[in-house]
Formats: structure tokens, sequence, C-alpha cells
């Protein structure tokens, strides 16, 4: 059977300075590149006004779209890391 990269699920963690449009401007990167997110949830970081996000997105991390959207959004972000890409299990 062959899978999709519907089946897919990735998910990374940012952070960011508070500054305006500083969110959007690191979110940008995925709708330039097709990448639909399914999930984002904000946690404040260890310094005053700076925060994490965590996001899910459909796909995986080798996917070329996935990889321009990264080397996109570096120039928004203070850190980026990829947490993991795993496949969705059938209930």
């Amino acid at each position: 059977m062959k899978t999709t990269h519907n089946e897919y699920r990735t998910a990374i963690v940012f952070s960011l300075k508070d500054r305006v449009g500083a969110l959007c401007d690191a979110l940008k990167s995925f709708k330039k590149n097709n990448i639909n997110l399914t999930r984002i949830i904000s946690r404040p970081d260890k310094k005053e006004w700076e925060y994490k996000f965590f996001v899910e997105f459909i796909g995986k991390e080798t996917d070329l779209k996935f990889k321009r959207a990264l080397k996109d959004m570096a120039r928004y972000v203070l850190t980026l890391n990829v947490i993991s890409s795993y496949k969705l299990r059938k209930i």
C-alpha cells in the first residue's frame, strides 16, 4: 500500500522576540510553501517577552517544501528545532 504525505505530521518548536508581526512573519513561510498547519501552541520562554511556539503540520520533514519553509522561516525566529515526523495511526 502506498503512503501519502497526508498520513504524516511533523512537529517543530521555535522561539520569537516580542515584536509586532513576528509570529505572522514566521508563519508566512508555511503559506508560501503550501503547508497546512494542524496545531499551534504558545508558551512563555525563560526570558521576559520571548515565546516558544509548538507547531504541527501535514507532511514529512524530508519534503522539499518543508525544507524551503524552514530556510525561509529561519530569518524571522530566534531558535528553530524539528521535533519529529510521524505517521498517523488508523483507528
